[in-house]
């Protein structure tokens, strides 16, 4: 039977690398990449990745209904990411240092470096030094790769993939995307890519693509809080 980890540290930087990352690089290598497709219906990116992203709902009262007793702790200088945080009742905290974040216990460690992205990579390279049988972690960009929009004939043989489909009904999703790595290191399968960047995870990341709206179920059920997220 695997681990179970006691808590997630989540990581979002609104710009793609900008320095050297090798404890960044070093979970990339060691866990598995993918790309988060995000909702076209929100551009508030926050409000997608903690998957309470629903219209005309009350944001407290979902996450309580996803992810039961789950705690969320969020990290973010981002006036927008706190007017958010006060909608979860949740705690909100400005990003001030590495030890005050590692010393945070809830289940959820979301850091939003949104408005706050000048030393946002040397910030989570250190973060990222000590991966453990008890953390997961979870790191997030946007892509910079363009995505090909041409159509094909064959399009409509392609079955309809998980990453559009929520409440069982297919949604419209956004020309970019997201790219991420994760890793527990007593459960995470590990891919073929090596490097945090965003055409090696697209290239070579074992997760292919994702909703925005399941990847907090994915973790929240790794931590034992949620049973296995669907469409």
């Amino acid at each position: 039977m695997s681990h179970i980890p006691k808590k997630a540290f989540v990581f979002y930087c609104p710009i793609e690398p900008d320095q050297p990352i090798p404890n960044v690089d070093s979970i990339t290598l060691l866990g598995c990449s993918g790309q988060i497709a995000l909702e076209k219906t929100s551009n508030n990116d926050m409000l997608q990745l903690l998957g309470v992203h629903d219209m005309d709902t009350d944001i407290q009262c979902l996450f309580k209904q996803r992810f039961n007793d789950m705690s969320l702790h969020i990290f973010s200088n981002s006036s927008t990411t706190k007017a958010l945080s006060k909608q979860l009742g949740c705690t909100c905290q400005p990003i001030e240092s590495i030890d005050q974040i590692k010393q945070q216990d809830s289940h959820i460690i979301f850091v939003d470096f949104t408005d706050d992205t000048q030393h946002a990579w040397q910030f989570i390279d250190q973060l990222s030094d000590q991966p453990s049988a008890n953390t997961i972690y979870c790191i997030i960009s946007p892509s910079n790769v363009i995505p090909d929009q041409q159509k094909h004939w064959w399009d409509t043989l392609v079955p309809r993939q998980s990453h559009v489909m929520k409440h069982g009904s297919i949604v419209e999703i956004q020309d970019r995307k997201c790219v991420y790595s994760y890793l527990h290191t007593g459960s995470c399968r590990k891919d073929n890519t090596t490097k945090y960047t965003s055409s090696d995870i697209i290239q070579n990341g074992s997760n292919n693509t994702i909703l925005a709206w399941h990847l907090m179920a994915e973790i929240g059920h790794k931590l034992g809080f949620v049973e296995k997220y669907g469409a």
